[in-house]
């Protein structure tokens, strides 16, 4: 425990040094640029709804994984005006196909959507097994187990 507090106060002591106002102003430049990551960091920092999704939209657009990945579960919520309007619109299968490569979860969420069917992913058994048996999913279990019976 004495450790851990001491861990803690370490980074603490890191943080108060950290000129956020500085780091943020950074965050807003390299975002106008079109950075993904930083166009997530500005969704996370967002205050009202209409932000938040906005933001996160365009950072899932910039390419940015984690981005999609959020929007996909926000759209599969559903959350309200998550997936965006007319030719904006995306659907949370175009969110999780785009990120299953760099993160695991997507595609362990992409497989468990194909078992059962989610926004823009039609039910494909096959295709779930092979997403549960490349990402080694627990949460996959129940497709496998339930395709035996």
């Amino acid at each position: 425990m004495r450790e851990d507090e001491a861990f803690y106060k370490s980074v603490h002591a890191a943080c108060v040094q950290v000129d956020v106002d500085e780091v943020m102003s950074l965050v807003k430049t390299q975002a106008e640029k079109g950075d993904g990551a930083s166009l997530w960091l500005l969704y996370r920092d967002a205050n009202n709804m209409t932000e938040i999704q906005q933001r996160l939209r365009e950072a899932a657009a910039a390419g940015f994984p984690q981005a999609q990945f959020e929007l996909a579960w926000a759209i599969l919520a559903p959350q309200e005006g998550a997936a965006g309007t007319g030719a904006a619109k995306v659907s949370a299968g175009d969110m999780l196909r785009a990120s299953q490569e760099q993160l695991p979860r997507s595609e362990q969420q992409l497989a468990v959507c194909e078992y059962s069917g989610c926004d823009g992913i039609a039910v494909d058994t096959d295709a779930a097994i092979k997403h549960c048996a490349r990402g080694g999913a627990a949460r996959c279990n129940r497709c496998d187990d339930e395709n035996r019976t």
